[in-house]
């Protein structure tokens, strides 16, 4: 199954472009759904719009340039003949139609959803004829197919639902037919027929959810929807210019992307495809070659839990307050009624567990009818005082982080709000499922870019292995043996970092340097006034001696600069860096890797090894101290 958005169809080169891909994947079955050249549906619902104004010479004027662009690519693309000759006698009687009916939208000065959609269908229809006469004067056989005979939906005129069961029965006994004689039916996207038989429209973006109808009552192997874009992205790269494409999402995952204002899937494209195992891929037009996004229910969710990020903007946010909301059931019932009775879609909902407040957003456009039908449901509540009002914030915009890895990933909200909380970027709202499939949150709409580019940089989306909790870039580097050749290192690394190693004990270990280093004295000083007055040079005072000296050495050279944290960008264990060097240096790398690996930490590491020093040297002063005493006396007498 194939799909061929407007951009896809822009003109002659585009539909030529358009056939090389089909006749390449012509050895297989094949169905071809496309969209109108691009402009072609804006133009006609202009045509529509004006028309039921009254603006004649407007009209005139979008249905002439209409005629002349589809006619120019028709004779650009067919060869003269009796093919060309078709197409364009198609072409003269569409738009000749399509005068009559402007002329009569004039004349009455009223326009129905119905003859919207009747108006708007011509576009589909005009380009599907166009790329079968194409595919055929190429030499391939190729047969145009009405929607009308395909897709079946309710009367829902401008926002159609496809009736499943119908539309299949119609899909195999229509096309496995064309399919086995080696055809390759092309359909026009968007449209289908209603239980009276008139057209209605599946919504803008309907084309995708034509060729997913199409492709589940075929059983298709794969649908490659060909689009503008290299295919789906981790944003949107007008505002975050380093997104790049995501090679595999999860079905859900696509579908929280396109509710949320992602264009480039239609948000009910995928339903149909339900637990049918049918990939599809959004694959870039100007690079049949590239692999594009794979959308599938088999991707399984990757161990980075945040896939990708999008924003809705044009919100604005109703909240609904007072004090005798609390415990009064049926208030959300009758807020959602309220809003159902206009039509209005609600697309986030927040409410705290006091009951004081319950608010949601809305289409900027909208809310001054929401809150109208809100003020007249509750005017009761109002006048009584139990609900102080509806109050309105404009101007507000929703982000929505999705990845399904997020379920049970702890970190996720606070890397977002962090990152949000760096930009000085408020948060006016906050909503999460149960499923933490996907984290909105509102904000102002001037700063909804760059709280994308934020959250972006936050989970490092950029990279290839991006989507994680990330923690402060740094490395951690243990010395053990801190004497020139590790200052040389030291210095080496510090300047690979940025000029200036980072201690984070700097303080700490300054203190400890001067306090090791009056402990070392103490420790020695006993045993070598002892030694200097002549004493008997014993075991235990050589062994005195012996520990003082290293503790000197140790505590006042190694320990102190011992523990360096390096801010460079990369990450890595300081186990790694022990096993690396764990054959230069001695015993001592294998005892502080051990404590290492037994999650201690840098921190905690250096806290115990100082208690223990500071817990033998008091025990070494204190055992000198009362040799030295005994020592003295026995000499003073």
């Amino acid at each position: 199954m194939h799909k061929f958005g407007g951009a896809s169809l822009a003109d002659s080169a585009a539909v030529r472009h358009a056939v090389d891909i089909i006749r390449r994947h012509a050895p297989e079955p094949t169905v071809v759904v496309v969209s109108a050249m691009a402009g072609t549906t804006d133009a006609l619902l202009g045509v529509a719009q004006q028309a039921g104004a009254g603006e004649s010479r407007t009209v005139a004027s979008l249905i002439a340039r209409l005629r002349s662009r589809h006619a120019e690519v028709a004779r650009a693309l067919l060869p003269a003949g009796r093919g060309r000759a078709d197409v364009l006698a198609y072409i003269g009687d569409v738009f000749e139609e399509l005068e009559s009916l402007a002329q009569g939208l004039r004349l009455l000065r009223e326009l129905t959803p119905r003859t919207t959609d009747y108006l708007a269908s011509r576009g589909e229809r005009l380009s599907a004829r166009l790329v079968a006469a194409a595919l055929e004067a190429t030499g391939t056989k190729a047969k145009y197919v009405d929607a009308l005979d395909l897709v079946y939906t309710d009367g829902a005129f401008g926002q159609a639902a496809p009736d499943f069961p119908r539309t299949d029965r119609s899909v195999q006994r229509t096309l496995i037919p064309l399919l086995a004689q080696g055809v390759i039916p092309v359909v026009p996207g968007f449209i289908g027929a209603t239980p009276e038989g008139e057209v209605a429209t599946l919504g803008r973006g309907g084309s995708d959810l034509t060729a997913t109808l199409l492709a589940r009552g075929l059983g298709a192997a794969r649908v490659s929807l060909w689009k503008d874009v290299p295919g789906l992205l981790t944003a949107d790269p007008r505002v975050v210019p380093d997104a790049r494409v995501i090679p595999q999402l999860h079905a859900r995952e696509a579908a929280e992307l396109a509710y949320y204002g992602a264009k480039v899937l239609h948000p009910r494209a995928l339903i149909p495809v339900a637990g049918r195992r049918i990939p599809v891929y959004v694959r870039p037009f100007g690079d049949p070659d590239s692999a594009g996004t794979e959308v599938s229910e088999r991707v399984a969710p990757a161990r980075f839990p945040v896939k990708a990020l999008t924003a809705a903007g044009g919100q604005t946010l109703v909240t609904v307050t007072g004090n005798g909301m609390l415990g009064v059931p049926g208030i959300a019932a009758r807020t959602f009624h309220a809003l159902h009775e206009r039509q209005i879609s609600v697309s986030l909902i927040s409410q705290a567990s006091s009951e004081h407040s319950i608010c949601f957003s809305v289409p900027e456009t909208l809310a001054a009818e929401a809150r109208e039908s809100l003020e007249r449901e509750f005017a009761g509540e109002i006048a009584r005082g139990e609900i102080d009002g509806v109050e309105l914030t404009l101007g507000v915009a929703t982000v929505a982080v999705v990845g399904l890895g997020m379920h049970g990933t702890p970190g996720v909200a606070a890397a977002v709000f962090s990152a949000l909380a760096a930009g000085r970027i408020n948060v006016v709202a906050i909503a999460q499922g149960s499923s933490e499939l996907n984290i909105s949150v509102v904000v102002d709409a001037r700063q909804a870019g760059e709280a994308q580019r934020r959250i972006h940089a936050a989970f490092q989306l950029s990279r290839i292995a991006g989507g994680g909790v990330i923690q402060p870039e740094r490395m951690e580097v243990v010395l053990l043996g801190f004497g020139q050749i590790g200052r040389t290192l030291a210095t080496l690394i510090g300047l690979l970092g940025g000029g200036v190693l980072a201690d984070v004990f700097t303080r700490r270990t300054r203190t400890a340097r001067l306090w090791l280093m009056i402990a070392s004295l103490l420790l020695c000083a006993p045993c070598l006034y002892a030694l200097g007055n002549g004493h008997t040079l014993t075991a235990t005072r050589l062994a005195a001696v012996a520990f003082g000296l290293f503790s000197g050495l140790m505590m006042g050279n190694i320990f102190p600069g011992a523990f360096e944290v390096v801010p460079i960008d990369t990450r890595a264990s300081a186990v790694g860096v022990l096993n690396l060097c764990g054959g230069i240096f001695s015993g001592s790398a294998t005892l502080f890797g051990g404590l290492w690996k037994q999650s201690l930490g840098i921190e905690r590491l250096l806290t115990f090894t100082a208690v223990a020093y500071f817990l033998a040297g008091i025990a070494l002063i204190v055992g000198l101290a009362v040799l030295f005493l005994r020592d003295y006396e026995r000499a003073s007498l």
